[in-house]
């Protein structure tokens, strides 16, 4: 079943740009709620790996030596290992990236046929290895297999787009339907029903709602839960269009198989006492923000029951929008009296009438012939206050009229368990609405902005924004004093990373992405240090950008220099770079360093620009098809050159025999090469007078001394001297016959280009005179080809009887080709991004790369270009996935060669 995916937050407007919380607390004098209390958000970030869980891992020399360590400290990814056998020493510990190292749970090496050798220091220590590894075995606790799969370790990493789940009924707990997750959005998941016309409304659940189920649950269960299609779907389809989608729902859950361990949902273990017809208060389910008399309409069984919203028109009864299905633990249930006692105003029933202004439970109960639900039926309520909550406090809420729509929120008032939250974006005569404080609608300060999830800001701030903006554009004059103390002010703004603009040939498209979305406020040369920091430390090679930002002589007026840091491959280097001083530089100064990284010039900067909203329109261009529209003013064509090196090479030695006689012509040549030298020579030297400030702080200090002391200065000079770029030009020079002594060679070449020609385009190149003379648009081969490939075939000919001495029109047979050859439908040196993402996902065991390529941008020219050190070492793949991508590269540019270059050469 094809299922459109579509974005739960698509339409809605992008208003938290200008919108700073911090800037908005300070404004309202009020504290955020803290983030410890929202334990939906605690648990999304747990990563399941515990202190004290056991593991097996690789030796630090023997890679495939396997040895059992504990947990000492989780720190996200980043474990703190200890090996068994060291228990009482803590000097040994190390640390572990699970992202980096092939880690495994207990029993791995069992299973794959190996042994469990300790490190050579723990040799000699330990006596009995075997019994130990039996005792570990029997009392340790494992790593869970399904965190070290690769997918990630907290339930936001792991929980994927398209992944199928079982959701339980709003009306019945035993009726549960298939629903595929369309977005996760920090455990948020965005929910459609499966159904024959996909007509389905999506729908937010968070990830641990009680109500969700893994594939397969059901069937487990047996009778009375059943599968059956939601209550609220009123469709014509008939039984069998139905069963068609729970067989094909079945069949998509195996593609992209849930983690098993995240959803395990039981039945409520508390049993309740309600009874059909007892009376009682509930929070309206509809509008959340009314309180209103209730009735429980039907017990399904010890754990569940429902309850409905009292109203004497028809039309409501049953409604969906108006009934809880509940349990013993509900949150929105109250007994008869608790909104009376608490000073809460209860909501008169939809058609009931009566003479008193206040509700009034003895004349109701008198008129409906109810009877109030014991309060030793209702569970006893946590207070929000003792836990933290208070008044005033700011988060983010869930708009109950709008479940897309996120707002910047108060909580107005406490009852006991129960939060009234008022959307800031809201008038102030907008109705509250009622929350639990364990509710899953409501979320930190900052929730939205680090999931990248709009929100809707407040409309006292909005509306200063916008007065601010008039101020801007009203010409106004003021004080000389004043305008120089506002430029010369170094408060920094929040400058934004717009991963989204292009991020030229040295920054990893991949690694910006993970940055903050912004950096700031705060000092001037405190923040700019922060992000270039933050962008050396994601470029392709660190050295490089450090060694591009680097300030060789003395700063310009107004600058600051600062010494920066870079690591590459276990060394370190330090640069001063100049920095600014002032708040009126930021603009020009980011965009200067923009453009000598070769980036879109609003990558980053004070200015936050959307997707796809970038002035440039830079979200076009790719890594293959760079362009320097910002740095030169005009479109390059090809590849961006590599690193230019502060070490000059020295020649590479020729191979060959040396050319005794050379054209009058390359004699001008090299005369003109020789001038290009000596004119580079001069300009490399006056670089390299500049460059001492760039040091290499090695670990080993003797190495850097011996290194030092070999080097010459004669050296230094000789491979200067020999730096003269050539552009290379293919020489063509006529076509000779080649002599031999006796039979005549067989061209090769052509053999192999004819076993590639069609059938009928050979025979019209070799029997039709036209095409040897004049080159035709469609003519497949130039004169002396054809000429030569006639020769050819009249030599086969003649070594075998034929009656006929023409050529035979039946051909070679084609040679037979590689049986994992790919036929290409176009051209893969103009592959674009998607087309090389397309290629790989119809991969089996590479298509888990193609999102990670098409975040680098690599298209159809750089995909060829790739390599295995290229793949390790910027694509951080592991050897076997980097062979396995080879592979498939290897097979592209071999379909490359034979189905277009082979074609294409005269």
């Amino acid at each position: 079943m094809s299922i459109t995916v579509k974005s739960g937050h698509e339409g809605l407007e992008n208003e938290d740009d200008n919108f700073v919380w911090q800037d908005y607390l300070d404004m309202t004098n009020t504290v955020e709620v803290p983030q410890v209390l929202f334990s939906h958000v605690e648990l999304s970030l747990q990563t399941g790996l515990q202190e004290g869980m056991m593991l097996e891992v690789p030796h630090k020399s023997t890679l495939d030596s396997y040895w059992i360590a504990c947990i000492n400290m989780v720190c996200g990814p980043l474990l703190r290992l200890r090996y068994i056998g060291q228990e009482e020493n803590r000097s040994n510990d190390f640390w572990c990236d699970l992202t980096k190292v092939n880690v495994h749970p207990l029993g791995w090496c069992f299973s794959e046929g190996l042994d469990l050798i300790p490190p050579l220091e723990l040799k000699e220590k330990l006596g009995d290895v075997k019994t130990l590894i039996d005792r570990v075995f029997q009392q340790g606790k494992s790593v869970p297999s399904e965190l070290l799969t690769g997918d990630g370790f907290t339930p936001v990493d792991r929980i994927k787009q398209g992944m199928k789940i079982e959701v339980q009924d709003k009306m019945d707990p035993y009726h549960l339907w298939f629903a595929t997750i369309i977005e996760n959005v920090g455990g948020r998941l965005l929910l459609r029903h499966d159904s024959p016309d996909s007509s389905s409304p999506d729908f937010w659940l968070f990830y641990n709602s009680p109500r969700l189920f893994r594939i397969g649950w059901t069937e487990e269960q047996g009778s009375p839960f059943v599968l059956k299609k939601p209550s609220y779907i009123k469709t014509t389809h008939n039984y069998e269009e139905w069963e068609a989608i729970k067989e094909l729902a079945l069949g998509d859950a195996t593609q992209i198989p849930l983690p098993p361990d995240i959803f395990q949902n039981t039945i409520p273990a508390t049993s309740h006492n309600f009874e059909v017809g007892m009376k009682l208060e509930a929070v309206h389910p509809h509008n959340m923000a009314e309180i209103c008399p209730a009735t429980v309409v039907k017990v399904f069984d010890s754990s569940y029951f429902l309850v409905e919203v009292d109203s004497n028109n028809s039309s409501d009864v049953g409604d969906i929008e108006s009934s809880w299905l509940c349990t013993a633990q509900h949150p929105y249930i109250f007994p008869i009296g608790w909104a009376q006692y608490h000073g809460l105003q209860l909501t008169h029933p939809s058609g009931w009438t009566t003479s008193k202004e206040e509700f009034d439970w003895q004349e109701y109960l008198s008129f409906t012939n109810g009877y109030p639900a014991p309060a030793p039926c209702f569970t006893p309520r946590p207070s929000a206050t003792e836990l933290g909550f208070d008044t005033g406090m700011k988060l983010e809420a869930v708009n109950p009229e709008n479940q897309h729509q996120i707002c910047a929120a108060s909580i107005t008032r406490i009852v006991d368990n129960l939060l009234w939250i008022h959307l800031d974006s809201h008038d102030s005569f907008h109705p509250s609405h009622v929350v639990s404080m364990d509710s899953v609608d409501i979320f930190p300060v900052g929730w939205c902005e680090s999931n990248s999830y709009p929100l809707k800001p407040p409309c006292q701030y909005q509306s200063q924004m916008k007065r601010q903006q008039v101020k801007e554009q009203s010409p106004k004059k003021e004080p000389v004093s004043s305008t120089s103390v506002a430029q010369r002010s170094c408060w920094c703004p929040k400058i934004y990373f717009n991963h989204k603009c292009f991020s030229g040939p040295f920054l990893s498209k991949g690694k910006l992405a993970q940055l903050p979305k912004a950096v700031g406020p705060g000092p001037v040369t405190l923040v700019m240090r922060e992000v270039l920091g933050m962008l050396i430390s994601v470029a392709y090679k660190s050295s490089r950008v450090l060694k591009e930002l680097q300030c060789d002589g003395k700063p310009e007026a107004g600058m600051h220099l600062e010494v920066l840091k870079a690591k590459y491959k276990n060394n370190t280097y330090r640069a001063s770079v100049a920095v600014v001083t002032s708040a009126d530089q930021v603009p020009a100064f980011c965009k200067s360093v923009c453009t000598r990284l070769q980036v879109c010039p609003f990558m980053f900067g004070p200015v936050s620009i959307g997707e796809n909203n970038c002035p440039e329109n830079c979200n076009t261009l790719s890594k293959t098809r760079f362009t320097q529209y910002w740095v030169q003013g005009k479109r390059k064509i090809g590849r961006p050159k590599g690193e230019a090196s502060n070490i000059v090479p020295r020649p590479k030695k020729k191979r060959g025999r040396k050319r005794l006689f050379q054209t009058a012509k390359q004699d001008n040549k090299n005369n003109k090469d020789s001038e290009n030298s000596e004119k580079q020579m001069s300009d490399v030297s006056k670089n390299n007078q500049g460059e001492h400030s760039f040091s290499l702080e090695n670990e080993n200090k003797q190495d850097l001394s011996n290194s030092n002391s070999s080097s010459s200065p004669l050296r230094s000079l000789e491979s200067t001297t020999t730096v003269v770029r050539r552009k290379y030009r293919k020489k063509e020079f006529p076509r000779t016959a080649m002599k031999t002594r006796g039979a005549k060679l067989p061209n090769f070449a052509l053999q192999i280009k004819a076993s590639h020609w069609p059938h009928k385009r050979l025979v019209q190149a070799t029997n039709d005179p036209q095409t040897k003379t004049d080159k035709g648009q469609d003519m497949p081969l130039s004169s002396s080809e054809s000429g030569d490939l006639h020769e050819d075939l009249q030599q086969d000919a003649k070594s075998e009887p034929m009656e006929s001495s023409s050529i035979p029109e039946d051909l070679p047979p084609r040679k037979t080709l590689p049986a994992d050859f790919v036929e290409l439908e176009s051209n893969p040196l103009y592959w674009s991004e998607d087309d090389v993402y397309q290629y790989l996902m119809r991969t089996e065991d590479c298509a888990w790369i193609a999102q990670k390529c098409k975040e680098e941008l690599i298209d159809g020219q750089a995909f060829m270009m790739l390599n295995l050190p290229t793949l390790k070492e910027h694509l951080f793949l592991k050897t076997t996935a980097a062979l396995k991508l080879c592979n498939h590269i290897e097979r592209i540019k071999l379909a490359y060669y034979l189905q277009y270059v082979a074609d294409s050469e005269p």
